[in-house]
């Protein structure tokens, strides 16, 4: 096998699979837990396109790793971190890779951007597995900052610092202590301090059993139900969140349910594999040959179906911001059709005293299912912008009114209700998610 050759583009060369030696940038508390379990947890390509277009044939999951010391990655690390440095011609034995460009070279230099010397070089590294197992088999050495700034504002981190040695020890593994960030970016190993010496990695000292800090972990019912819809024959008792997909997504949503899909895959793609259902959802991936939440849906889709083909009539009103941060999807439907008893009574157990009276005030009304907008790009109007056109649209369809229920289960750093009160909309009823809410048009 070829470790790697050079492709020539016009003056520019670019490294075709695993450079020699590669590096790996993490936290402490992440690169102590790989030290301990000895493996590397990839990443899933499944989330977004940019990423699905990097993929590998059908290697669904990935490591970054950089080509050289100062990668743009890590070079802006400010206070603590460990790059992991790699025997790339041992990655090469196992593994494809080659060399990427995420943010493509046009993004490098535009006002916005990343100047040149922010470039990642980044080697990707790709398996059909999550994991990397024997990962002592790979590290050439673990390469550690905590500097005099991160020991006065985390000295929790001191207990990781520790129990990061010792794991490194057991494995082989030669570790470095930095507490100069300048040192550690160029890996001077002769200015490598002995944790000992370092006062509040010392006074850590017997603490290295004391309980892990907790991490928030993402709920494994957010796959769950995608993957029960896939494994339940059709005609069978599915549980109440896998019917509420199958409504809200599958049947009713279907045109843009793969954006919540591929949301879904990218928040759980970080975590460990058996919190999320992650794998197994890449596992049916690979097993009906697709490669995206889009082709997922259309599997789906087909097999829960009516079978007469006759889903009842609605007209889809969807919107993204135009920098793709922020979406809104919901439909118009006539208060005579099946949708508004499905959505609203049987999936979020709104009374039918309710929705006959709601048919009995109006002839047609929009369903407003889902808005959201990243957590990065909230507070900038996106929001805004996304309820006005859904109210133009749902007008313009001859909706009389919207109706929504208010998902106050979800995480969300302001009052949602408040929110949608500020448009207009009356709470009308109490459900499990939120409450149902009317605004008249």
């Amino acid at each position: 096998m070829r470790l790697f050759e050079v492709i020539k583009i016009g003056k520019e060369s670019i490294t075709e699979g695993i450079s020699p030696v590669v590096y790996h940038y993490m936290g402490i508390r992440d690169a102590e837990s790989v030290l301990k379990q000895n493996k590397f947890r990839l990443t899933a390509s499944a989330g977004t396109g940019a990423e699905q277009a990097l993929q590998k044939g059908d290697r669904m999951y990935y490591l970054s790793t950089t080509r050289h010391k100062l990668g743009g990655y890590h070079i802006d690390n400010s206070w603590s971190g460990v790059v992991f440095e790699l025997d790339g011609s041992k990655l090469a034995q196992n593994y494809a890779g080659q060399a990427v460009d995420y943010w493509g070279p046009e993004f490098y230099g535009r006002p916005g951007g990343k100047g040149p010397e922010k470039k990642e070089a980044e080697d990707r590294v790709y398996s059909y597995k999550p994991y990397i197992t024997d990962a002592n088999k790979y590290i050439k050495a673990v390469h550690v900052l905590y500097d005099e700034e991160g020991q006065k504002r985390f000295d929790q981190l001191a207990i990781d610092v520790r129990r990061l040695f010792i794991s490194a020890k057991r494995l082989g593994v030669k570790p470095y202590l930095y507490t100069s960030k300048q040192d550690w970016l160029v890996q001077d190993t002769r200015k490598a301090v002995n944790p000992s010496t370092v006062p509040v990695i010392a006074q850590a000292s017997g603490k290295e059993k004391d309980s892990k800090k907790t991490y928030n972990t993402y709920s494994r019912r957010h796959l769950a139900p995608w993957i029960e819809l896939y494994m339940a024959p059709v005609g069978a008792n599915i549980s109440k969140l896998a019917d509420k997909v199958r409504y809200n997504y599958i049947l009713y949503g279907y045109s843009d349910s793969h954006q919540t899909l591929a949301s879904e895959i990218h928040n759980a793609k970080a975590k460990p594999a058996d919190e999320t259902g992650l794998d197994t959802l890449l596992k049916i991936f690979r097993k009906e040959k697709i490669n995206s939440p889009k082709e997922y849906i259309e599997l789906l889709y087909n097999k829960w179906k009516p079978k007469d083909e006759s889903i009842n009539e609605y007209k889809e009103v969807a919107h993204d911001t135009d920098e793709g941060d922020g979406n809104i999807f919901g439909y118009v439907v006539d208060t005579d059709e099946v949708q508004l008893v499905n959505y609203f009574v049987t999936n979020h157990g709104v009374s039918e005293s309710i929705i006959d009276k709601i048919s009995q005030k109006y002839n047609t009304v929009a369903i407003l299912k889902n808005i959201n907008v990243d957590d990065e790009y909230r507070n900038q109007g996106h929001g805004t912008e996304l309820m006005e056109n859904f109210i133009s649209e749902s007008v313009e369809n001859g909706a009389e009114a919207i109706l929504l229920v208010a998902d106050t289960l979800e995480d969300n750093d302001f009052d949602l209700v408040k929110w949608y009160e500020s448009w207009g909309f009356k709470k009308v009823a109490k459900t499990g998610s939120g409450p149902f809410m009317v605004m008249e048009l």
